[in-house]
């Protein structure tokens, strides 16, 4: 297990914590007019205090016999991202910042060294069979997990108006749009996280063994 690693993927989860910061979320969830026309466009551009840099270029030490079963870096990404949206929401929406420390302490600990530990897997295979074009592939890893982050903030958000408005008196309308969005967004999620684990593990495999 690389200590680079750790620090890298470290560095990535308090990268996601600032960006998210620099999105205007409000204490109270946004309906989905807002989410699309305010919160959307505001993610694209937000931009953290720091610039995070590729990973490390380092050839792969995967052990043919260890199984990777779901815990390929794209799906640990994805649950990363969602312990930094957590993170946001446990310090600001609910003011409880002894939880978000813990939160640090423990499951974003333990996804770091899950990360640092990860080896090649088959992501893709989790990907949800659908007749509807997917978006251009990432470029690079960073843009494949900030397109990650931003996705997952996104449904998040959606997700909260769901959870803490009375659904019976949105009109149909507005119902179709949440339909709409969380169909769109989850294969747009699905589509990150392949890239990121696909670019991760092409970067390693061309640096020199490690």
């Amino acid at each position: 297990m690389s200590d680079a690693l750790r620090q890298y993927f470290g560095a990535l989860f308090q990268w996601s914590v600032e960006l998210i910061l620099a999105v205007p979320l409000t204490r109270e969830p946004p309906l989905m007019g807002h989410i699309v026309a305010v919160l959307r466009p505001a993610a694209l551009a937000a931009e953290p205090g720091r610039n995070l840099e590729e990973p490390e270029a380092a050839a792969a030490a995967a052990a043919a016999d260890t199984p990777v079963g779901l815990n390929t870096v794209g799906l640990l990404l994805d649950r990363l991202s969602i312990l930094a949206i957590k993170h946001w929401n446990l310090v600001h929406r609910t003011g409880s910042a002894a939880r978000a420390a813990e939160l640090q302490t423990g499951p974003v600990r333990e996804m770091i060294e899950a990360l640092a530990a990860a080896q090649p897997g088959h992501s893709s295979y989790n990907s949800k069979i659908t007749v509807h074009g997917g978006r251009p592939a990432a470029a690079s890893f960073v843009a494949a997990y900030r397109g990650l982050l931003i996705t997952n903030l996104l449904l998040w958000e959606a997700q909260e108006v769901l959870y803490n408005h009375d659904l019976t008196r949105l009109p149909d309308g507005e119902l179709r749009k949440y339909v709409s969005f969380f169909s769109e967004n989850n294969l747009t999620r699905n589509a990150f996280m392949e890239d990121a684990d696909r670019l991760f593990w092409a970067r390693r495999r061309s640096g020199p063994a490690g």
